[in-house]
């Protein structure tokens, strides 16, 4: 069972190599290379975040360290985290949005529940998806701790992003043109 007591999909890879049941060689490659991918990305380098797992519908990040200046309490930013969760589940509805792509976010919310002190785990699911939005849920860990849980709807969007003749100079096109994890129809 995942950490939102749904069962684990077919379609996982952790990185490092090592990795959980698969549906099949191609698949498991996706996914590794969807983490790769995630991980090469200018916001997660930025924040200090590392994708760890990923799966059609479903990542698991990671932060070490605080990425900036933590508050008195050595507890990340409730402002920053907010930033990261929204950035990471923009990675996760990519997961099920073919190449070239956008997530647009239409709304946020996040419940603070305790300090988010490092080191951090941040399990994100795709809940529900239907032909105009995204929904998303994120679940943030300090150890055995939950300490915030966010819900987020996205818009998927192939008109969002300018010609790459248009785009401004140092513009990542990379960024959308991610690997495609899985075929299949998205989790429910």
């Amino acid at each position: 069972m995942g950490v939102f007591g749904q069962p684990l999909p077919a379609v996982v890879a952790r990185s490092g190599g090592e990795s959980m049941t698969l549906a099949n060689e191609p698949d498991r490659h996706a996914a590794r290379g969807f983490i790769a991918w995630a991980n090469s990305l200018p916001m997660a380098k930025t924040f200090g975040v590392r994708c760890v797992d990923a799966a059609r519908g479903h990542t698991t990040f990671t932060i070490e360290t605080a990425p900036f200046t933590p508050n008195p309490n050595g507890a990340v930013h409730g402002g920053i985290l907010a930033a990261i969760v929204d950035h990471i589940m923009g990675v996760t509805a990519l997961s099920v949005l073919p190449p070239m792509h956008a997530a647009v976010t239409a709304t946020l919310t996040i419940n603070f529940l305790a300090p988010a002190e490092v080191p951090l785990t941040l399990h994100t699911r795709l809940t529900r998806q239907t032909r105009s939005l995204l929904f998303l849920e994120s679940q943030a860990s300090s150890g055995d701790r939950e300490v915030d849980r966010a819900f987020g709807t996205f818009v998927p969007r192939a008109d969002y992003l300018l010609d790459r003749r248009e785009a401004p100079p140092g513009t990542s096109a990379h960024v959308l043109e991610h690997p495609v994890i899985g075929t299949d129809s998205p989790p429910a």
